[in-house]
C-alpha cells in the first residue's frame, strides 16, 4: 500500500512539473507575441523557435499517446469527414438523412478532457484556437507585413498549445491506465 502511495505522489510531482513547464512555454509565447510589436521577428529567434515548436510537439505527442485508449471512435473515421452520419451504399436518402445514425461519440474530447478541471479551462482553450486561427487568416491576408505577422500567428499557435498541454498536466483525470496519468 505504501509503494502506491509513492508512486502515485511521484506521478503528481510529475504531472507538476510537466505543467509548469508547459505553462513556461505558455509565458514564453506570450512574451514573443508581445516581442513582435517591438519589432521582433520569427528569423530573429531562430534558436527559440526551434525550442518552442519542438517542445508543443513533445507536449502533445505525448498527451494524445497517454490518452490514445480513451479515444472510443464507435464509428469509422470516414464518417467523421462526412458530417457525423453513415452513408450506407444504395440506401442513402436526403428524407432519413439526419436520422440515419446518432452523431459519432467522442468520449475524449471536451467532456472527458476537462473532467476535474475549472470551468473556465474549455473555454479558454477555444477562445485561444479562434486566436490562432484569426491570426492564421491575418497572416494569409496580410503578406506585406508577413515577418512580424508570421512571429505573432506562431506565438498565438504556441500559446493554445501550451495552454491544452498545461490544463492538461496540471488538472489529471481519475483514470486506470499507469501511474504516469495520475490514476488513483
Amino acid at each position: 500500500m505504501r509503494f502506491q502511495d509513492k508512486s502515485l505522489n511521484m506521478a503528481s510531482v510529475i504531472r507538476k512539473f510537466l505543467a509548469v513547464l508547459a505553462g513556461f512555454g505558455f509565458a514564453a509565447s506570450i512574451v514573443a507575441y508581445l516581442g513582435s510589436f517591438r519589432g521582433v521577428t520569427l528569423n530573429s529567434l531562430v534558436p527559440w523557435t526551434f525550442i518552442l515548436h519542438a517542445g508543443v510537439f513533445l507536449f502533445i505527442v505525448s498527451m494524445v499517446l497517454i490518452e490514445y485508449s480513451s479515444f472510443a471512435f464507435k464509428t469509422p473515421a470516414w464518417i467523421w469527414f462526412s458530417g457525423g452520419r453513415p452513408i450506407e451504399r444504395g440506401s442513402f436518402s436526403w428524407k432519413n438523412y439526419g436520422k440515419a445514425a446518432p452523431l459519432c461519440e467522442e468520449s475524449f474530447f471536451w467532456k472527458e478532457f476537462s473532467r476535474r478541471m475549472p470551468k473556465w479551462v474549455v473555454p479558454t482553450i477555444k477562445m485561444l484556437g479562434l486566436f490562432f486561427l484569426l491570426r492564421f487568416i491575418i497572416l494569409l491576408v496580410h503578406n506585406d507585413a508577413a515577418k512580424t505577422a508570421e512571429l505573432r500567428m506562431s506565438a498565438a499557435g504556441w500559446a493554445f498549445f501550451y495552454f491544452v498541454s498545461m490544463a492538461y498536466w496540471w488538472f489529471p483525470r481519475n483514470r486506470h491506465t499507469s501511474p504516469f496519468t495520475g490514476a488513483q
